[in-house]
């Protein structure tokens, strides 16, 4: 029998989109008879917006890179942090000299951070794309950071000034930063070690960023069995959806 784990953005549903309704009821069948985890960078509240009774059907739901873990109605965070002044000047400098023509005009102090900074529970995730950007706003800043390497460049500078830090890309448009080591990976321990976890069970994990700085990177890396398996989602719930048919 195998224990599934999956990735909810752009994997249980397309990325920054509501999951399928027709997939929705399909996996909601499915899910009666095989045990299901989520591991997924994004706050509760976010998943349950995109994937509805999914998130709570899960055996256990982690959530901000795995430091917001929530089974049934319990709720437990771990590695909360707060960011010093120098981090926060890099964060600042990062959103100046962006180039983008679409990002908030509105910082100009820490004050005023907010929209590029979403504080959550044991992680930051950064967007110099508005929170409320239409999608042809996040493909412009999608265009725009594959020719500047904006992101990639921001990752490796912050990672090597601040290295208590791990740094990843989020999803199209954003970065996430947790404490080091305090990313995907740890949930794989809860998972193998969970009441209902047995010795001859594989897990089977699907993610949808799985190279360098990827965020479902560090879970990949944790896979010991030869049974246990990932599956790379490039093509959204769909492709999911066709995987699972086939298992």
């Amino acid at each position: 029998m195998s224990i599934y784990v999956f990735d909810v953005d752009g994997v249980l549903c397309d990325r920054g989109q509501e999951i399928n309704e027709d997939f929705k009821t399909w996996f909601t069948t499915w899910s009666k008879n095989n045990q299901y985890f989520l591991v997924t960078g994004s706050p509760r509240h976010k998943s349950l917006t995109q994937i509805g009774h999914l998130v709570t059907g899960a055996t256990i739901s982690f959530h901000c890179l795995g430091n917001n873990i929530c089974i049934k109605d319990h709720e437990v965070c771990i590695n909360n942090f707060i960011l010093h002044e120098d981090e926060l000047d890099s964060i600042k400098q990062f959103y100046d000299q962006s180039k983008f023509n679409k990002k908030n005009k509105n910082i100009t102090d820490h004050k005023h951070l907010i929209p590029v900074i979403d504080y959550r529970k044991g992680s930051i995730n950064l967007s110099v794309v508005s929170r409320d950007a239409t999608v042809e706003e996040r493909q412009e800043y999608i265009d725009y950071d594959a020719i500047t390497n904006e992101r990639i460049n921001f990752i490796n500078e912050f990672s090597k000034q601040f290295p208590r830090f791990d740094c990843f890309y989020g999803g199209n448009v954003s970065i996430d930063i947790c404490l080091k080591g305090a990313h995907k990976g740890q949930a794989y321990d809860i998972i193998n070690t969970y009441n209902t976890y047995k010795e001859d069970e594989d897990i089977i994990f699907f993610g949808d960023r799985c190279g360098e700085h990827g965020i479902d990177t560090p879970f990949i890396a944790m896979l010991k069995s030869d049974k246990d398996k990932f599956y790379h989602i490039t093509e959204g719930y769909k492709e999911t959806w066709e995987i699972l048919k086939t298992l």
